[in-house]
């Protein structure tokens, strides 16, 4: 995994000094006593403003694995915070996951009576109603936006570590590519001599510029999903599930026909003519000629294969694109409506 680069200057002076990269692990960096500490009095160094609500917080019934540390963003997600020293981060995404499940159901009042008992609030001898003033004052933000009266339903997850094996990866994009928000953050250490280190926090995942490429990409295949199933299920069925086409109104087979049979087209004949009728809560075409149901293909190619007795045209006709209002294609009117551009 790529690192970035540090370099140690003073001004004033040409001397440029590369600072070396270590190891957190063989620098002998402990995840708890170090990491943890430093993350608990700098929550700041994961990217963004977080409210500490606990550490090592270990109130799950049934269960002796606890996260890191639990947080709450300004939105009012819980956050669960994943440390590891390693360079691979690994079972970091199944244990988050797991204390992200655990925590679904947390409420304001359950956030703040933790946040009161954590260290911090037994120090300053918080009550849970200071705890959840504290809270909500943190969700307010820095501009005073109201705050949510209630915590967000989904947990999110930031796993901070010196590096992270491909499996990892693999696991937390497929994770955010089923909405599940999980942020890697790598933590570079590089050594300044007798034991001090500068931390350097480089977001993994999500890269903004490929997130936004991904969404964009979503977007368009969720629109190309939607257009195709509009496709399917046919254009009539389409418009009366929208509200479009009503029973009772009037339609007629004149859009786009073959030329034997648009010689014999008449407004006023019946052949040429159905009315919408609603039978079990779906559209079908009563045919004026003898008073039968249909959907739009079948009854057009029943016209068809009368004018056209020797063609395989009617093998495959598409109703939607031959029946339709005066002046109007049922196809037309469901690309229209759905935004899609139909052939």
């Amino acid at each position: 995994m790529r690192k970035s680069t540090i370099i140690s200057v003073k001004k004033g002076q040409k001397h440029v000094a590369h600072l070396t990269p270590v190891s957190l692990e063989r620098a002998g960096v402990r995840e708890v006593q170090d990491l943890q500490k430093w993350i608990l009095a700098k929550p700041e160094v994961l990217g963004e403003p977080l409210l500490v609500l606990d550490d090592q917080f270990s109130k799950f019934e049934g269960a002796r694995d606890r996260p890191d540390i639990l947080c709450l963003d300004r939105e009012g997600h819980i956050v669960v915070v994943e440390l590891k020293r390693t360079d691979t981060a690994d079972y970091a995404d199944l244990q988050s996951l797991r204390y992200a499940a655990m925590l679904r159901s947390l409420t304001l009042d359950d956030a703040a009576r933790i946040f009161s008992r954590s260290r911090r609030g037994k120090e300053m001898e918080m009550s849970e109603s200071d705890a959840k003033s504290q809270l909500s004052e943190f969700m307010e933000g820095e501009d005073g936006e109201v705050a949510p009266n209630e915590l967000l339903s989904e947990p999110r997850i930031i796993i901070a570590s010196s590096g992270f094996s491909k499996q990892v990866l693999t696991t937390v994009d497929y994770l955010r590519a089923h909405e599940i928000d999980v942020t890697c953050i790598s933590l570079s250490a590089y050594s300044t001599g007798d034991d001090e280190f500068i931390l350097v926090p480089d977001v993994v995942i999500p890269i903004r510029e490929i997130e936004e490429l991904t969404i964009k990409i979503r977007r368009k295949e969720e629109d190309r999903q939607s257009a195709s199933r509009a496709r399917l299920r046919g254009a009539l069925d389409f418009l009366f599930d929208n509200g479009e086409i009503k029973g009772g109104e009037l339609l007629f087979l004149k859009h786009q026909l073959p030329d034997e049979v648009r010689a014999h087209y008449q407004e006023t004949d019946p052949t040429f003519r159905a009315t919408v009728v609603i039978e079990g809560g779906a559209p079908h075409l009563r045919w004026e000629r003898d008073g039968n149901l249909y959907a739009p293909s079948k009854l057009a190619s029943k016209v068809f294969k009368e004018f056209l007795p020797d063609h395989p045209t009617h093998l495959s006709v598409n109703g939607s694109v031959h029946w339709g209002s005066q002046n109007e294609r049922l196809s037309d009117m469901r690309d229209r409506i759905s935004g899609s551009k139909v052939d």
